[in-house]
């Protein structure tokens, strides 16, 4: 999984620069806040959160992991879960599900994921 998500870092790094905040890997099995596996984190997340910080949102991800994949096994018009997208103030995050048991997280500037996030944006303005 290291080696796809090193992959997948390098191509966001490529695709949005600086933009890219982190890549990171999480197990549904836990340990995610004790040994956090980032693949990627730029200098200044580093700088401004240790570890157990970061590694507190992969346990978050494993989380919510279960529970993406359980609604696409659920729901047959859906078909299996591969990522889910959320938007923060401070970031945009694409949780990838290549797998049952583990995912990667991508976090962005929001501005490298200003078109959707403008997207979701005007969708809540609308019912807010």
């Amino acid at each position: 999984m290291e080696e796809r998500a090193a992959r997948l870092a390098q191509y966001c790094a490529d695709r949005v620069g600086d933009g890219l905040r982190f890549v990171a890997v999480y197990d549904t099995k836990g340990g995610n806040t004790e040994d956090p596996t980032f693949v990627y984190a730029r200098e200044d997340l580093q700088d401004r959160y240790d570890a157990r910080d970061l590694g507190g949102l992969l346990d978050y991800a494993a989380d919510v992991h279960g529970t993406i994949v359980a609604a696409g096994e659920s729901a047959d018009m859906l078909g299996e879960a591969e990522a889910s997208v959320y938007v923060f103030e401070n970031a945009f995050v694409m949780q990838l599900i290549p797998e049952p048991d583990s995912g990667i997280i991508v976090s962005l500037d929001p501005e490298a994921g200003k078109n959707l996030a403008a997207f979701v944006t005007d969708c809540l303005d609308l019912i807010r």
